[in-house]
């Protein structure tokens, strides 16, 4: 029988093949061949991640800009932690209103919802719209974090024998560290008159349509993997906005 991966395994196995790539990329360099000559010669590694990201239903393009824009998470704490990546979006995210009532919907213990609907600035229908929130007309993107929630599912269980299937995955107990994460690595990129949101869906944002026009495979209901994104850019209105405004925090 042909053991086939997982999704989490083969992006870690891309995310070894991209500093794989780039060790060969600085050792060529130091042997004295040009950046482009010695990106050419440490092609192998690169060749064989845009492979693996084929099988994962990413086109070409794809492929090309998930290698480019992968990183190591900057804390690898949890082994849960996949990868980061930082993607510019700009003209290409997917706003429908919508979305905003996708909190209402119900779920296990909560019939009517999230709780926080309606009660917190960052929630609908208090949270502004996203082209009300950041510039559109410049520069944006996303910073994504992928997070193995089958695996953190089965530690937890491994190590709370109590605990069911659902308690194991309920995010009150990874989103904080995911969160965390999350910002840690934009506010090591960031500019200095530019500000950023957790809760993109929120503001009207479809992350589904957009992070499937990216090749990112994610799924409603996740029981594997999870994406979590912040959208980052500059301030729509300078006066009304600071860098501590919506940036959101974990839901009940």
């Amino acid at each position: 029988m042909i053991e086939t991966k997982s999704i989490q395994d083969t992006f870690r196995e891309v995310l070894k093949l991209k500093l794989k790539f780039l060790e060969l990329t600085k050792k060529y360099q130091n042997l004295g061949y040009s950046k482009e000559k010695a990106t050419a010669r440490a092609r192998f590694p690169k060749m064989e991640a845009y492979k693996l990201l084929l099988k994962l239903k990413f086109n070409g393009k794809q492929a090309v800009e998930f290698f480019r824009n992968v990183e190591m998470p900057i804390s690898l704490k949890w082994y849960e932690d996949i990868f980061f990546a930082w993607y510019d979006v700009t003209g290409r995210i997917f706003i429908t209103p919508k979305t905003r009532e996708w909190c209402k919907l119900p779920y296990p213990g909560h019939p009517q919802g999230c709780p926080n609907y309606g009660k917190k600035d960052e929630c609908p229908p208090h949270a502004p719209i996203v082209s009300d929130f950041i510039d559109l007309t410049k520069p944006h993107f996303f910073a994504i974090h992928a997070f193995d929630l089958k695996a953190f599912s089965e530690r937890m269980t491994k190590d709370h024998l109590t605990w069911s299937n659902r308690k194991s995955k309920c995010s009150r107990y990874w989103q904080g560290h995911v969160n965390s994460l999350l910002k840690r690595e934009i506010e090591k990129k960031i500019g200095k008159n530019q500000i950023y949101t957790l809760v993109f869906e929120a503001m009207s944002g479809n992350i589904f349509r957009t992070l499937l026009s990216l090749g990112i495979p994610i799924r409603r209901n996740p029981q594997e993997i999870v994406f979590k994104v912040a959208l980052i850019g500059t301030p729509y209105n300078t006066n009304q906005l600071t860098l501590d405004d919506y940036r959101g925090g974990p839901c009940e």
